[in-house]
């Protein structure tokens, strides 16, 4: 079975694109980890509705002016990292596909970037000012930007011609030259970049991406049936791995009514079990389903922690680990890697689904009671349940419990990836050794 799973892996893992994305993904992981812990200081210690704010009650004893001052300047590192690791993954994927087929991968990722730019540009009708739509160039959109360099590269392939290997190829004439060749693939890019973006400008003119997404998302919000919201869990934990995270999450934002009459029932009849709506989709999901983010990547990093005790594995669970405690998961997914990572696919489906059929049943059995309080932003995931219920004691052993199922339940998928992953790595190196 596991010969099967090691060469479906291998031959998997030797596609081009995918080879592309796993490099582009080490190279951005650093940028990553920065961004996750600036947005981890940002939403939760320098935030008026921040949890570490609160707990430590911050601005008794540190000066407003010192408080806004480094929320700025994480914000600006938070919008420099994760706001346009999109952008930076366009570039990475362009140079590695180029790499791969021997083509100038400087040129290419250049290219990747002004292509990403182009697409992301939308037209000012009122003025001179530079409009871009910066959401597509983050990391809600990343295979996306994935997708676009990884094209770009092939036009290096096609249309390039092989970089030279002579000792001189950096001296002027050889630039020059170098320059001329990357001519016709940048033209083709950009043509690409500038078709697609008048599209977009279209789209975004009759708000056709928004009204597709208000749509989607009132389909599952509220107290619709248990297998819509099961549908919904499936669709968004997909997205995730695909590398298009949030696209369509289940966000507070969107239940604010419900939510409201349930806070004005508890602190009218004193009482969570009978509130008006006891199974609300963005409660249920952020509260039970998200440890960690979509897929409940906390549990994945505690079993891969307990499974695999190299070095490289506690590193990277000291740097994810703590973001991932706050449900900032992008380390993890970079890290691990997670996104489009075939090994965890099914866990990453499964397990959250498995998590909002035991807490429907749950607040049914009334074991636990409905979430009703607001939360303060950045709680810890296994703490949500305790401070959703004004602190019920069986809901933060609940969540305990569930998290506790989550990790023996990634631990047999966690134990296959460790031992795909030696296999893998002892046939690249016999294959790097003949």
């Amino acid at each position: 079975m596991i010969d099967r799973i090691v060469q479906w892996t291998v031959k998997y893992r030797h596609s081009t694109f995918i080879r592309v994305v796993a490099r582009t993904l080490v190279l951005l992981f650093p940028l990553a980890l920065i961004g996750s812990i600036a947005k981890v200081l940002s939403l939760t210690l320098l935030n008026a509705d921040g949890f570490l704010y609160n707990l430590l009650v911050i601005d008794r004893w540190c000066n407003q002016a010192v408080i806004q001052i480094a929320q700025n300047c994480l914000s600006g590192i938070t919008a420099v990292t994760m706001g346009m690791i999109g952008l930076l993954s366009s570039y990475g994927a362009a140079k590695y596909t180029a790499m791969h087929y021997h083509r100038d991968f400087q040129a290419a990722g250049l290219a990747g970037i002004i292509t990403m730019g182009l697409m992301a540009y939308r037209f000012n009708r009122g003025g001179m000012a530079v409009s871009f739509d910066w959401r597509l160039l983050g990391y809600r959109f990343l295979l996306i930007n994935l997708l676009v360099g990884f094209i770009v590269g092939q036009f290096f392939h096609w249309l390039g011609t092989p970089m030279a290997k002579a000792n001189n190829a950096d001296h002027v004439i050889a630039v020059r030259q170098r320059s001329y060749s990357t001519i016709k693939p940048l033209m083709v890019s950009l043509l690409m970049g500038i078709v697609i973006d008048i599209a977009l400008n279209i789209a975004s003119a009759y708000s056709f991406f928004n009204g597709v997404s208000s749509s989607f998302q009132s389909q599952f919000h509220g107290s619709v049936a248990v297998l819509m919201k099961l549908l919904f869990s499936l669709i968004s934990t997909f997205l995730g791995w695909v590398g298009l995270h949030g696209v369509f999450g289940m966000n507070w934002q969107n239940e604010t009514s419900q939510m409201a009459a349930n806070l004005s029932y508890v602190l009218a009849h004193g009482g969570h079990w009978h509130v008006p709506y006891p199974y609300l989709s963005s409660s249920l999901y952020n509260v039970y389903c998200r440890f960690g983010g979509d897929g409940i990547i906390l549990a994945l990093m505690i079993a891969l922690l307990v499974v695999d005790h190299s070095k490289g594995t506690k590193r990277l669970a000291a740097w994810s680990i703590p973001p991932l405690f706050f449900n900032v998961d992008q380390v993890a997914m970079f890290g691990i890697p997670v996104i489009l990572n075939p090994l965890y696919l099914l866990p990453m489906l499964l397990i959250p689904l498995i998590n909002l059929f035991l807490a429907m049943t749950a607040i049914y059995l009334q074991l636990v009671p409905p979430i009703a309080f607001p939360i303060l932003t950045g709680t810890p995931g296994p703490l949500m349940a305790f401070m959703g219920t004004a602190g019920y004691p069986t809901a933060l052993i609940f969540s305990l419990l569930l998290l506790l199922a989550d990790v023996v339940m990634y631990l047999p998928f966690v134990r296959l990836a460790v031992a795909v992953e030696k296999r893998i790595q002892l046939i690249d190196k016999r294959e790097a050794e003949r």
